[in-house]
């Protein structure tokens, strides 16, 4: 009710009803250049309650059109039951050569008529235009009216009438201009709605891409939101009408009707979603949603195009739930997404900006007129920020959790070493054991012969023992598979990342000491790759991997490195489908790394003699085997 009583106060203060009547001041138009608002003072207005009047019976009333003074604001249509006539008179120069042209800023009118009268010669018919008509019935194929303003003789004038038949509230304004100040302005106009339409269509694909490839409802949401502010876009500044729907003017006002209705649902659930007000707040989302089924309520009660949903009193109360509930959790400061606040407050300020248009309240200022577009245009961009942010917020999220999961992993493989270092002492300590026993027991068996059948059932039940041994150590053999020289962990600190790997690789290879393979020169810059070197003399470039077993490599290097050292350390005894759960590689790409590894280790163990003697060497070895440069 209060909502109610201070848009009545706006509305009363915004229009002149004091009941002054002045004088109709004639638009006077001299410059070569016209781009001119008519004045209030200009404009005279007739109120037909009986909607019965011709323009002829009108112009034998005494002083039958009511002029506003200076001081008021611009008329505003009020009772939108009745008809209303506009008077406005031209004299000056430039109507001498023609070519003017009068634009009619507010065109959401459902009938229009155009008369012109020059001098007192016969009033014709000129134009016709609005929402009942179809729009190529128009004299100009423009969004909005347009009246042409014919050329006169000298020291005569040009008298225009409308006529209007509307059931929204609007405004009496109106510009005269030349017809390439039109040109110009309308061509502008249009390139700049044309990039603001594309601009919100491929952020509504943009977003039907993520939800495709996230598969998170989220992007859909707005997507919906974005095709249903476009819809309302269409309908306020009549492109719909003009490129869409313009054979079917009924359609002008089954649109104007839905799509407030399609926007608050699009807003409410892309919210909704994003804020996860279900999950958390359970009674704030149904009282979200109750709000929403008022205001469809009142739009299956009183849609009768006569009222909009706009103008319904329970309209703001969803979004303003919203925003509440949204300034709610930065208090508590559960809420870091500020694309989003932002975004959702453009929301806010587009509608209230809609709302007041549906009461008849207007400014005078093009930046009123457009603010739904611009705060459309900003909104959609900050909420897909707002959507990337949050998503950025999951991963970093789920990174953390990895990172913790790993850190665990790292503890339980410090237990499991720690254990099987310990059950290994065991079973060493135990064949000692065994071995002293042997020695005793071959003393004895010379000795005693008839205990020889009892020490061989306990060498058996030992041979049992010690197999069921080899088989716990053989079990907890895989957890200690890098534990040959250089542990896990001592590994990566050695080698944290691909860059460490190469800088490594850089060192053993050159030592500070580089010779280029093409002309021997010895000077060099930073080359093209990691550690890359480049001939200052003949501009070689050669790679840190060049001449190594890691040459042409596919995958992250560290991963070789790691592939390399473990296979080495087992002697090429572990399968390369355990290499591949344990790095996480590709089963493919390790397999072919492993048998390269291999076939190295055949080759260095030819050129060594045996085995032992590249075991003596060390897994570095390995590296420098000829590869095709």
């Amino acid at each position: 009710m209060l909502f109610r009583i201070l848009l009545f106060a706006l509305v009363f203060f915004s229009i002149n009803v004091n009941g002054k009547t002045h004088l109709l001041d004639t638009v006077t138009l001299n410059t070569i250049n016209i781009d001119q608002i008519i004045e209030k003072q200009s404009i005279g207005i007739f109120e037909d309650n009986s909607n019965s009047f011709s323009l002829n019976e009108i112009l034998t009333l005494h002083e039958p059109f009511k002029v506003y003074g200076e001081d008021d604001h611009f008329y505003i249509i009020q009772d939108t039951a009745q008809t209303y006539w506009v008077k406005m008179i031209f004299s000056g120069e430039r109507l001498y050569q023609g070519h003017l042209l009068l634009e009619v800023l507010d065109s959401h009118i459902d009938y229009f008529e155009a008369y012109q009268q020059i001098g007192d010669a016969k009033i014709n018919a000129v134009a016709r235009g609005g929402y009942d008509i179809e729009f190529n019935k128009r004299l100009y194929s423009h969004k909005n009216i347009v009246v042409p303003l014919p050329p006169i003789t000298k020291n005569s004038s040009l008298t225009i009438y409308l006529k209007y038949k509307t059931r929204f509230k609007n405004i009496f304004l109106y510009k005269v201009k030349d017809d390439k100040s039109f040109i110009r302005y309308a061509n502008g106009e249009y390139i700049l709605l044309g990039g603001f339409y594309g601009m919100l269509f491929l952020l509504a694909i943009y977003n039907l891409m993520l939800f495709v490839t996230l598969k998170e409802r989220y992007p859909i949401y707005l997507s919906f939101f974005v095709i249903s502010s476009m819809l309302v876009g269409l309908s306020e500044d009549n492109l719909g009408f003009q490129y869409i729907w313009g054979d079917t003017p009924y359609l002008n006002y089954v649109i104007k009707q839905i799509t407030p209705a399609l926007f608050m649902i699009s807003v409410v659930l892309f919210s909704t979603s994003f804020l996860k007000i279900r999950r958390d707040h359970k009674n704030i989302y149904i009282a979200i949603w109750i709000s929403v089924f008022i205001n469809i309520g009142y739009l299956l009660i009183f849609g009768d195009f006569n009222h909009f949903l706009w103008q319904a009193p329970t309209y703001l109360l969803p979004f303003l739930l919203v925003f509440g509930y949204m300034l709610y959790l930065i208090m508590k400061k559960k809420f870091k997404q500020n694309y989003f606040i932002s975004g959702y407050s453009t929301i806010i300020l587009g509608v209230i900006f809609l709302v007041l248009r549906g009461y008849g309240l207007y400014l005078d200022s093009i930046i009123y007129v457009y603010a739904f577009n611009i705060g459309l245009i900003i909104n959609v961009f900050l909420m897909t920020l707002g959507l990337v942010q949050s998503f950025k917020l999951y991963k970093d999220e789920k990174d953390a959790a990895q990172q913790k999961i790993i850190s665990n992993l790292k503890e339980r493989e410090k237990i499991i070493e720690t254990k099987v270092v310990d059950r290994t002492q065991e079973v060493e300590n135990q064949k000692q054991i065994i071995f002293k026993k042997n020695e005793e027991l071959e003393v004895v068996n010379k000795m005693l012969t008839d205990h020889r059948r009892t020490i061989e059932k306990m060498n058996t039940k030992l041979t049992i023992e010690n197999e069921q041994l080899h088989d716990d150590v053989s079990e907890l053999s895989n957890a200690r598979v890098l534990l040959k020289e250089v542990s896990f962990e001592e590994f990566e600190e050695l080698f944290p990342d691909d860059i460490s790997c190469y800088k490594y690789l850089a060192k053993i290879k050159w030592n500070d000491v580089f010779a280029c393979k093409k002309c021997g020169s010895t000077d060099y810059s930073n080359g093209q790759g990691h550690e890359a070197r480049r001939c200052k003399k003949c501009s070689y470039n050669e790679s840190a991997t060049n001449g190594t077993l890691f040459h042409r490599l596919h995958f992250p290097i560290r991963n070789a490195f790691l592939l390399l050292f473990i296979v080495y350390a087992n002697k090429g005894n572990i399968p390369s489908s355990k290499l591949a759960e344990m790095l996480k590689m590709r089963p493919n790409t390790c397999w072919k790394f492993y048998n390269k590894i291999k076939e190295a280790m055949k080759v260095k163990c030819d050129e060594l003699g045996s085995e032992e003697e590249l075991l003596k060497k060390g897994w570095e070895e390995l590296i420098f085997i000829h590869q095709p440069s």
